[in-house]
């Protein structure tokens, strides 16, 4: 049981992060939202076998500092946030069972984004 409660509060964590990205999206802080986005990150891609939840916050956090980069006019770390975020999603799409609407609608826009 411990390691189930560990790990509910890990994800419950990352969850609030998330949603505190949001809040700072909403009020146009791109500079706190990239500073706290790869801060994010690189505590999620510590563990070496990352769950499938820990996946796709990473791949959502990639997704919002693309949208900092592009309002902070730094086309070319947007491209890159882009990509990486692309990247996970296509890996999630892949390795998950079910077919999400909501992430191939995520992976299409992530496409038209990288081709501006």
């Amino acid at each position: 049981m411990p390691k189930e409660d560990f790990l509910t509060k890990h994800i419950e964590k990352f969850g609030q992060v998330i949603a505190a990205l949001f809040r700072l999206r909403k009020k146009g802080q791109n500079t706190e939202i990239v500073t706290i986005g790869k801060q994010t990150i690189g505590q999620l891609l510590e563990n070496p076998y990352p769950s499938t939840i820990e996946l796709e916050y990473v791949a959502q956090i990639y997704n919002i500092l693309g949208d900092s980069y592009t309002e902070l006019l730094q086309n070319e770390e947007a491209q890159n946030s882009y990509k990486k975020s692309l990247v996970y999603y296509q890996k999630l799409s892949q390795k998950d069972k079910t077919f999400s609407f909501e992430r191939e609608n995520i992976i299409f826009d992530l496409k038209n984004k990288i081709k501006k």
